[in-house]
């Protein structure tokens, strides 16, 4: 049995630290989602700045924001682990504290939950000096060799049938089922844990939109 797009809930899980600067953006843009989230779940990973002052006055607002406020900084992997128990989304969304998603983004993840475990949004960097990079994915459906991706994803090489795929955690979603089976994030992982999220579901031989 597969829920149709319209039955699928998602849980948006947001990671922040020392973000006063761009946090606000992020928030807005979750709620500004034209499918809303079931619940938004934020995690603090023991920020110094104004962050805290920032979220606490959503909180005031917005009953479906949780805030877990962390003493120690314990990196995204754990924070995004610890954020995602305990939720009741069938989906999980990942959004970062320096990044804006347009609103369709979670309607697009849904769409490709129809037929996919994990699934990744195209995306545009903007560096501090205005220069930016695309990051397009194609729109297909793929079972993904893992031993062609730990290549691909290590060292840049890949077969000319790869499909064009990016992976950053930032514009991934993934079914909750699935997180739970593979133990989620990787905790000593405090860099490249979106790959390592990535290869893991590729070896229980899932499908990727």
């Amino acid at each position: 049995f597969r829920s149709s797009k319209k039955d699928l809930t998602y849980t948006a899980i947001l990671c922040t630290h020392n973000a006063e600067n761009t946090v606000e953006a992020a928030v807005d843009s979750i709620l500004k989602q034209s499918i809303k989230p079931k619940e938004i779940i934020i995690v603090d990973d023991s920020s110094s700045d104004k962050t805290i002052e920032i979220l606490s006055g959503y909180l005031e607002k917005h009953s479906e924001i949780k805030l877990i406020k962390l003493l120690k900084n314990v990196g995204q992997s754990v924070a995004r682990n610890l954020a995602s128990k305990n939720v009741s989304g069938d989906i999980l969304i990942f959004f970062d504290d320096d990044d804006e998603s347009l609103p369709e983004r979670a309607s697009e993840h849904l769409a490709m939950h129809e037929s996919s475990q994990v699934s990744f949004v195209s995306s545009r960097k903007v560096y501090s000096d205005s220069y930016s990079l695309e990051y397009i994915n194609e729109s297909i459906t793929l079972t993904p060799n893992t031993s062609e991706w730990v290549i691909k994803l290590t060292t840049g090489v890949s077969n000319p049938h790869l499909n064009n795929l990016w992976v950053p955690c930032s514009t991934c979603s993934i079914n909750r089922s699935l997180f739970n089976e593979i133990d989620g994030f990787s905790d000593d992982f405090r860099r490249l844990e979106d790959v390592d999220l990535f290869l893991k579901s590729t070896l229980m031989n899932v499908s990727v939109s």
